[in-house]
């Protein structure tokens, strides 16, 4: 199981933030101390570039064998390399006139985020996947994601129709509920029943997992973990830059549709039709507004280090930090497998214009269904639609064929949830 997390970072080189994937083979003790308006320094990383379209790149940073992280925080005075440097001394200048104020509001912890973008054509996606299984059936996928540990993550390839779209607002207060939105149940075609035979049954939820399961999967930590109280009130960026001047100097350095009702047929609902997802948002995907006095409760309780999930707090003390701005709301959609009619309960967080933590992607387009879907969010040049106008206009997905790209995450015991990420339509 791949241990890493993403980073954004802000210099003053950029207004772009640059974005870190920080794999936690080594030096777990320091990772598990970065959180933000925490001074990080990283040392020979590699670049990695991903491309969406033939002409749309994304960037990103790495680490490698030789990379050393350097943290405040961390309670050492380690040898480093870099004093001296000349852009790290205009970076620390640059820290006496940045509003720390402003950072700190925009600081965000946790929560689901998916880097780098994906295509936005099946084309370019399925050329991505090269080396990489392809399209899975329901039933392939339900086995897979039984085997997923606590807070592992997998991404899948499946072939689905679209049933269902609602969508949930944000309240005020932080919660969330169920919009006064109507949902749109969206009736695929169903072949036609011979004489005499027994009507198609209304599907009932199932469990996901069957309790005689050959592995056993690892439940969330429900202990409440002691922690001392935090005396750090203030927060400085540049006095937090000084530890890292302190020290001696070291001188190392698919085919078209007819009009045949039988042509495109999903397998027949049953009571015993298989479902898998949340029909609700999990809290452990919400992003959450960071907490600078907290802050090592936070990072505890929102599980920044794989190797310490056994000293996760209880999901109440989650909780007690309200969910970022960048969440105003999320849709639900119900999917149907095309390959054996197994339901999937999927969330879809679109991106949005303004949106630091889930950023559209700088393409245009007209903000339709489909695609909003193939893009993963709004268009950035153009007033993104109301939950409402969608909803209305979800029949546009009636009988439309996708290849759904779904990332699974297990959350203990029986609880996985399905977050759509791209979503392209089938020719």
């Amino acid at each position: 199981m791949e241990e890493y997390r993403w980073i954004q970072m802000v210099d003053r080189t950029s207004d772009q933030p640059i974005m870190i994937k920080l794999f936690s083979t080594s030096q777990p003790d320091v990772q598990s101390r970065i959180s933000p308006m925490a001074l990080v320094v990283c040392t020979r990383l590699k670049l990695i570039r991903s491309a969406v379209d033939g002409a749309t790149t994304f960037d990103y940073l790495t680490n490698t064998s030789l990379t050393q992280v350097y943290c405040t925080g961390t309670g050492s005075r380690p040898v480093m390399p870099y004093r001296g440097i000349r852009p790290i001394r205009r970076f620390l200048h640059w820290l006496r006139q940045v509003d720390e104020r402003s950072l700190l509001d925009r600081a965000v912890v946790g929560g689901y985020f998916s880097y780098p973008p994906l295509p936005v054509s099946l084309h370019y996606f399925m050329e991505s996947k090269q080396r990489e299984a392809g399209l899975i059936s329901g039933g392939e996928m339900k086995l897979e994601c039984e085997k997923l540990n606590y807070r592992e993550k997998q991404r899948f390839a499946i072939q689905c129709v679209i049933t269902a779209a609602c969508y949930h607002h944000r309240e005020a207060t932080g919660r969330y509920q169920l919009s006064d939105l109507p949902s749109a149940p969206l009736s695929p075609r169903v072949p036609r029943q011979r004489e005499g035979s027994e009507p198609y049954r209304t599907p009932v939820k199932r469990k996901l997992f069957s309790s005689t399961s050959a592995r056993k999967r690892l439940a969330p930590p429900l202990q409440p973990l002691t922690t001392e109280d935090d005396a750090e009130r203030d927060c400085s960026l540049f006095d937090g830059a000084m530890e890292f001047l302190v020290g001696e100097q070291d001188d190392d350095s698919i085919d078209d549709e007819d009009d045949d009702n039988e042509n495109f047929l999903t397998p027949p609902i049953s009571p015993m039709t298989s479902r898998l997802g949340l029909t609700r948002v999990a809290i452990e995907t919400l992003p959450r507004v960071f907490s600078y006095e907290r802050r090592h409760v936070q990072t505890v309780a929102v599980g920044m280090q794989v190797n310490s999930f056994h000293k996760l707090l209880p999901q109440r003390e989650l909780d007690s930090f309200s969910p970022a701005s960048c969440y105003t709301g999320y849709f639900s959609l119900t999917m149907r497998a095309l390959s054996d009619g197994v339901m999937l309960d999927v969330i879809f967080l679109p991106a949005a214009p303004g949106n630091l933590h889930w950023m559209p992607l700088p393409l245009s387009h007209d903000n339709s269904w489909e695609s909003v879907l193939s893009h993963g969010g709004f268009s950035p040049h153009a007033p993104p639609p109301s939950p409402a106008d969608l909803i209305a206009t979800a029949n546009q997905l009636t009988n439309q064929r996708l290849v759904c790209v779904l990332d699974a995450c297990a959350l203990g015991g029986e609880r996985l949830e399905l977050v759509l990420n791209r979503a392209f339509p089938l020719r």
